[in-house]
C-alpha cells in the first residue's frame, strides 16, 4: 500500500488507546481528557512510527455522495471497515458505509469484535468477511455487532489481545485476497471463537 487514509470524525475516548499500539503520552491522556484529540489525528501519530504515507482526514460517511466527494481528491483502491453497529436505530450506520462502498465500486473488508460478559469470563469472536468492488453481499451476511451484541456490558469490554487479532486477520485477507499469499479461494465470511481456538468458515 502505498498511502492509507483514515476516516473518522470522532474523538478518542478511553477505550480508543486499547486499540492503537504503543501507549498514549500524558499530553495525549490530556487532550483525550480535554475531549481535543480526533481519532484519525491519535492513530495517525502511533502508526507514522511504523510506515510512511499516512494521512488523517476528519470525515463521518454519511451517504454515498459523501464517499464520492472524498473519492475525487483521494482514489483508494481497498477499504478496511471497523464500525459499531448502531442496533437501536432503523438504518444501523454499518450499512450506510457498505452501501457507499459498493456504489462507489470499492472492495471492502470488514472486521468486527463481538464480546459479551458471562459472570468473570467473556464470549465473543472475531468476524471477518471481504466484499468484491459493487458487491452487495454484505446486505445477506450476519452483521458483526448484532452477532451478541445486545447483551450487556457489549460496549463496555476491551481486550487489546483481541483487537489485535482483528486487525491482524483483517490484513492477512487483504493480502490473500489480493494475491500477495500462495491460497486458494476462500469463502466470505471467517469467524474466530474466543471460546474455540479455530478459525469457523461458514460452508
Amino acid at each position: 500500500m502505498k498511502e492509507i487514509h483514515l476516516l473518522d470524525s470522532d474523538h478518542v475516548e478511553w477505550h480508543t488507546f486499547m486499540r492503537a499500539p504503543g501507549a498514549p503520552s500524558p499530553e495525549e491522556i490530556e487532550l483525550c481528557r480535554n475531549g481535543s484529540l480526533r481519532k484519525v489525528d491519535y492513530y495517525q501519530s502511533k502508526y507514522s512510527s511504523l510506515r510512511e504515507g499516512i494521512h488523517a482526514h476528519a470525515v463521518r460517511v454519511e451517504s454515498p455522495s459523501t464517499f464520492r466527494e472524498f473519492l475525487s481528491a483521494h482514489p483508494i483502491d481497498w477499504a478496511f471497515v471497523s464500525i459499531d453497529q448502531q442496533t437501536d436505530r432503523d438504518s444501523p450506520r454499518q450499512d450506510v458505509v457498505y452501501s457507499a462502498l459498493s456504489e462507489t465500486a470499492i472492495p471492502f473488508i470488514d472486521s468486527g469484535v463481538s464480546i459479551t460478559l458471562e459472570g468473570r469470563t467473556v464470549r465473543g469472536a472475531v468476524t471477518t468477511s471481504s466484499y468484491a468492488a459493487g458487491s452487495n453481499e454484505w446486505k445477506n451476511a450476519i452483521p458483526n455487532a448484532k452477532v451478541e451484541g445486545n447483551a450487556p456490558g457489549y460496549r463496555n469490554v476491551q481486550l487489546p489481545e483481541v483487537n489485535a487479532v482483528a486487525a491482524s486477520l483483517a490484513v492477512m485477507e487483504w493480502r490473500r485476497r489480493t494475491r500477495q499469499y500462495a491460497s486458494a479461494s476462500s469463502p466470505l465470511l471467517h469467524k474466530f471463537r474466543l471460546e474455540t481456538p479455530r478459525i469457523l468458515i461458514p460452508r
